[in-house]
């Protein structure tokens, strides 16, 4: 060990430890080969010397949890750690396999999708959850473009741009339903027989979903906007909806693109 760089976990400097690992940011850790053998199929035995130190990839963070879940004590409480982290150490039960650890993260990592959409994505399909893909991947459609290409894994943008498509293809259908909707109730707001509002509640329905697929997960707000808005037009309005939340669900799963 290098004493002007590494320092020593103070959970982990076990005095009968076997195995010697190094964190990304220089922090080692003394651990039990037989804990390793007992608790994950990452770590084998066979590529290890007592005498040498292991570098890793994870951060001492994130290696601090994981080897708390290879010993007989309380299992770390993933409630209080900030996402990043459980992203991190979620990545790094699956890449070691430690199985005490990988159910957990993964029921954490399903119920932190809504903010954070994309890298729930990218964990899920990487390693087969496909209940977590189906369910993050329509999120996902709502962020930018540029995001996506920057951060969705490259093995798996190809599946995504497919399943976008689809969600714009409903966006093209739902705006040319607007158009095709006639409405001539008489207007609840003039008291006239034909109502003028239509145009403008069809328009503000129409330039809210825009051109971006990922309004179509907004379609509640919206419409329930221009209801308020333009309550004469609001059988119209429930029809076009109607129209494009059925279309939605008609929309395959993320998984059927892989």
């Amino acid at each position: 060990m290098d004493s002007d760089t590494d320092s020593i976990s103070d959970r982990f400097n076990l005095p009968d430890a076997d195995v010697s690992f190094r964190s990304s940011d220089k922090v080692i850790f003394r651990v039990h080969i037989k804990n390793l053998e007992t608790h994950c199929d990452g770590f084998p035995p066979s590529a290890f010397c007592p005498s040498e130190v292991v570098d890793l990839t994870e951060s001492a963070a994130t290696l601090d949890l994981l080897f708390r879940f290879m010993y007989p004590q309380r299992q770390p409480d993933l409630n209080t750690i900030e996402f990043p982290l459980l992203a991190d150490l979620s990545e790094a039960a699956e890449k070691y396999q430690v199985y005490s650890a990988m159910d957990i993260c993964k029921i954490f990592m399903g119920n932190c999708l809504q903010d954070n959409a994309l890298r729930v994505l990218n964990y899920a399909v990487r390693h087969g959850y496909r209940d977590i893909a189906d369910e993050a991947a329509p999120l996902t459609v709502s962020l930018p473009l540029e995001e996506v290409g920057a951060y969705m894994h490259p093995t798996y943008m190809g599946s995504w741009i497919r399943y976008y498509g689809e969600w714009q293809k409903i966006l093209e259908l739902g705006c040319t339903e607007g158009w095709r909707i006639g409405h001539t109730n008489p207007c609840r707001i003039s008291n006239s027989t034909s109502c003028p509002h239509w145009l403008a509640a069809r328009q503000t329905v129409l330039t809210k979903l825009g051109a971006k697929p990922g309004a179509l997960n907004d379609l509640t707000m919206i419409f329930t906007t221009a209801q308020g808005v333009y309550p004469c037009a609001i059988e119209s309005l429930r029809q076009w909806e109607y129209f494009i939340v059925v279309k939605v669900k008609d929309i395959p799963k993320f998984r059927t693109f892989l």
